[in-house]
């Protein structure tokens, strides 16, 4: 596979970074982390319930068409946002993925949810969003994956209706941090 054309928006420096992690909490070994915090943070025990490692300042201004989309009106700040192309040498691209987020449980169906977005585009792939694309990170019932659709069945505490029909369907999907041993409070299964 041949990766090229690569770019990305948002403070490289506070939010990507590269880990390994040997105990594999979230069920990877290691990769990339992207985030809308600082990606320090996130391999580090969870001591506070409101740790706030908000992006750099400015990234609250950074708005993709598609981010916008996925969030479905909700307010999406601090986002990071990596494009690339790949030439396949075969039919099939497999990419493992953790969704993670520190705004659960608190934040579940409210209107500053973390949302997470895989799009492709190409020949014969049609979708709503740019260039066409389509939408490869769903939930077993087809919503945008996020902190309003995969989530412990329960709306937190600043809860303000802002859950789509079926946000409480995929609670098999989500996972609590009961271990504290990573920052984030809960994380979506590997697809």
């Amino acid at each position: 596979m041949d990766i090229y054309n690569v770019s990305v928006q948002g403070n490289v420096t506070q939010q990507a970074g590269i880990f390994t992690d040997s105990t594999a909490i979230s069920g990877l070994t290691g990769g990339v982390i992207l985030c809308t915090g600082n990606y320090s943070a996130i391999l580090s025990a969870n001591i506070s319930d409101s740790i706030n490692t908000s992006g750099p300042n400015g990234l609250a201004t950074l708005s993709d068409g598609d981010i916008d989309l996925l969030a479905g009106g909700a307010a999406n700040m601090d986002q990071i946002i990596v494009e690339f192309n790949v030439k396949a040498n075969g039919n099939l691209l497999s990419i493992e993925y953790v969704f993670a987020s520190d705004e659960y449980p608190e934040n579940v169906c409210s209107s500053e949810a973390d949302v997470f977005g895989i799009t492709i585009s190409g020949v014969g792939v049609t979708g709503p969003y740019s260039g066409n694309a389509a939408l490869m990170t769903v939930t077993q019932n087809n919503l945008p994956l996020g902190l309003n659709s995969v989530n412990n069945g329960t709306a937190g505490m600043f809860a303000n209706g802002a859950c789509q029909g079926g946000s409480f369907a995929n609670t098999s999907e989500y996972n609590e941090n009961t271990s504290g041993a990573m920052e984030d409070y809960g994380w979506e299964i590997i697809r």
